[in-house]
């Protein structure tokens, strides 16, 4: 009969699995030997100190687990040797008495090191600080935290380099701008639902701002569909930027953060109606694009002052790191 799924496909799924339940037998064969020998002076601490830098293996797990989710769902929606596979995983489930499918397991390495870290500092709130063993427990506690969050720092950064090719092609780019934003150097910061002034129109059109690392993408909706804000969740670092299916989102400029100036501007009646007035805004202007256009200046308008600041302080961030990056690559 043919395979449930292929050797690639296993490794996909599985990743290194087989190297962390290793690490975790050779951690709790340690702990074993040492409450084998316990007494009122005995250490524990220490052994998590010695083990730490071999849970950094956690990390690839964490950054092919979105790869290991899309291949098992590939493997659910293309089984067609009459629910094979389905079947394969539901008498496993029942042979190990598990309430759990192969999909809630596959999160589990992803949640240990949370786990270790929470169990490791149970230990040293009920350990006296004059025992020998505070000290040692101390210091694991600071390693499995610390393991823990470049764990989750990688995996972010994996998703936030993904969202990039997300938004990319998302975008309807106007003819003579290439789709060009995806970059080795660039990561997806957040998007926002705001309002774009157009003077030649003397009118807001909605608009959707996506903030990389490096850059500003502007984009307006097709006014034959939704709202640019019909966006898969909320505006927000944490949410995905992917527009829902009935939105059209249409390139309207592109500003890089090197030479980009953005500044509050103050609220301005316009001789359109109410809803076009220049309302808790930003300017922002792209320097580099006034040496060759006119049209270098993009008036942004919020729903409210405080999201107009938090947007601001964001992107300042992204430039004075962007700027920081190149001073540095100078003096490199």
């Amino acid at each position: 009969p043919a395979p449930l799924a292929t050797a690639a496909q296993v490794r996909t799924l599985f990743s290194n699995v087989q190297a962390i339940r290793n690490t975790n037998r050779m951690l709790l064969t340690q702990v074993r030997t040492r409450v084998g020998q316990w007494d009122a002076r005995s250490l524990l601490g220490d052994v998590f100190v010695r083990m730490a830098d071999f849970f950094k293996i956690y990390i690839e797990y964490a950054n092919n687990y979105d790869a290991a989710h899309d291949e098992l769902d590939g493997l659910l929606a293309a089984d067609e040797s009459g629910d094979a596979f389905v079947r394969f995983c539901e008498a496993m489930e029942a042979r190990d008495q598990l309430d759990l499918g192969l999909e809630d397991l596959l999160i589990m390495p992803v949640q240990r090191l949370p786990r270790y870290v929470m169990l490791l500092e149970t230990l040293l709130k009920y350990t006296p600080a004059a025992h020998p063993d505070h000290t040692p427990l101390t210091n694991a506690v600071s390693k499995f935290q610390e393991i823990s969050q470049l764990v989750n720092d990688t995996n972010r950064e994996v998703e936030q380099r993904r969202l990039v090719f997300e938004v990319e092609k998302a975008v309807v780019w106007r003819d003579g701008h290439e789709p060009g934003i995806v970059a080795p150097h660039r990561i997806f910061e957040r998007h926002a639902a705001c309002d774009v002034y157009l003077p030649a129109e003397n009118r807001r059109r909605a608009c959707t701002l996506f903030l990389f690392n490096d850059l500003v993408l502007l984009t307006v909706t097709d006014e034959r569909t939704r709202s640019s804000r019909h966006l898969v969740g909320p505006p927000g670092a944490a949410s995905s930027p992917t527009p829902a299916a009935d939105t059209v989102l249409l390139h309207h400029a592109t500003v890089s953060l090197r030479t980009a100036r953005i500044a509050r501007i103050a609220d301005q009646k316009t001789a359109s109606k109410k809803s076009d007035d220049i309302t808790n805004a930003l300017v922002l202007i792209d320097v580099q694009a006034s040496l060759s256009t006119s049209n270098n200046q993009h008036i942004l308008c919020f729903a409210s002052a405080e999201e107009r600041d938090v947007l601001l302080a964001q992107v300042e961030d992204c430039k004075s790191e962007t700027i920081h990056v190149m001073v540095s690559r100078e003096i490199v």
